[in-house]
C-alpha cells in the first residue's frame, strides 16, 4: 500500500515538473566594498551528468550560457553521468561541446565533483578552461571591482580543517573572497569569516521536491533544507548559493526542481 501511494505521489510530482530545458535564475549577490556600476555578470552551472548521445543538448547549453554575456563562467563539477557510469559522455566529447564558452571571450573556471575522474580535468584544460581547485584566482570586472575565486573540488568525509587548508587565511585585500565548491555541506556547518560568499552544487536542489521547493526527503544526515537550492546564510556571515544543476542522480526525474543555469550579478552590500 505504501509503495503504491509513493508511486502515485511521484507520478503527480512528475506531471507538475514541466519542461526539462534549463531555466535561467537571475540572482543578485551582495559584496562588501563593491563599487556601483553596470552589473558584473558570471554564470554558474553544475551537475551536468552528461550521458552519451546528449551532445546536442550540451551544445545548446553552451549557447544558452553565451547568450547571457557573462564575464566568468564557473563549472562546479559532476560532468559524468551518475546513473550508469558506462553510459557517460566521454570527457573529450563534452569538452568539445562546451569549448565555445571560452571561445566567446568568457573566462571559464572549473572544479571537479564526486563523479569525476582525472580524465575530466585533462579534457577541460585542453579546451582552454582554467582549473580552480586549490587555487585563488583574481578576476577584474572593471571599474576597480575585483573578486578572488577560491576553488575546492569535492572532499570526501571532509572536516573544517580540510576546507581551511584550501583557503587563504584572510580575505584577499581589495577583492572579496568567493568560493567555488562542489558540495555546500561543510560551509553550511562551519564558519569561515574570510569568505564573502560560496557558490555550490551537488545537491541538485533536492531534485524531487514538494511544490514549495523543499526536497521530498533527507539525503543521509543532511536535512531537506540543507539540500534546497537557492540562497542560504553562512554561519559566519555572508551567503551561500546552491544551484539546482542540470542533470539527474539516482533517478532520471526532476519534480518542482527544474534544471538551472544561474546568472549571478554582484551588487554592493548595503
Amino acid at each position: 500500500m505504501l509503495t503504491r501511494l509513493l508511486s502515485v505521489l511521484l507520478l503527480a510530482l512528475a506531471l507538475s515538473a514541466g519542461a526539462e530545458t534549463p531555466v535561467v535564475e537571475r540572482v543578485e549577490l551582495p559584496l562588501i566594498g563593491w563599487a556601483e556600476g553596470p552589473p558584473a555578470r558570471m554564470v554558474v552551472v553544475s551537475d551536468l551528468h552528461a550521458a552519451a548521445g546528449e551532445e546536442e543538448g550540451m551544445r545548446a547549453l553552451a549557447q544558452q550560457i553565451i547568450a547571457l554575456h557573462p564575464a566568468v563562467v564557473a563549472l562546479l563539477g559532476d560532468y559524468a553521468y551518475s546513473l550508469e557510469p558506462s553510459r557517460s559522455m566521454a570527457p573529450e566529447t563534452l569538452a568539445r561541446c562546451l569549448a565555445p564558452l571560452a571561445q566567446s571571450g568568457a573566462r571559464v573556471l572549473y572544479i571537479l565533483g564526486n563523479h569525476d575522474t582525472p580524465a575530466w580535468d585533462a579534457a577541460l584544460r585542453a579546451v582552454g578552461f582554467t582549473p580552480a581547485d586549490g587555487r585563488v584566482l583574481r578576476h577584474r570586472f572593471g571599474r576597480g571591482r575585483q573578486v578572488s575565486f577560491a576553488g575546492i573540488s569535492f572532499i570526501y568525509q571532509g572536516s573544517r580543517a580540510d576546507v581551511a587548508r584550501r583557503l587563504p587565511a584572510r580575505a584577499t585585500k581589495g577583492a572579496p573572497l568567493v568560493v567555488l565548491t562542489h558540495s555546500p555541506y561543510l560551509f553550511l556547518k562551519y564558519a569561515f569569516p574570510q569568505v564573502s560568499g560560496v557558490l555550490a552544487g551537488h545537491t541538485h536542489g533536492g531534485q524531487i521536491c514538494w511544490p514549495s521547493g523543499l526536497p521530498l526527503r533527507r539525503n543521509g544526515k543532511y536535512s531537506p533544507e540543507m539540500q534546497r537550492g537557492g540562497r542560504h546564510e553562512l554561519p559566519g556571515g555572508g551567503w551561500l548559493y546552491i544551484t539546482r544543476g542540470i542533470g539527474y542522480s539516482r533517478v532520471a526525474l526532476r519534480a518542482n526542481c527544474p534544471p538551472e543555469i544561474t546568472l549571478i550579478e554582484f551588487v554592493p552590500r548595503r
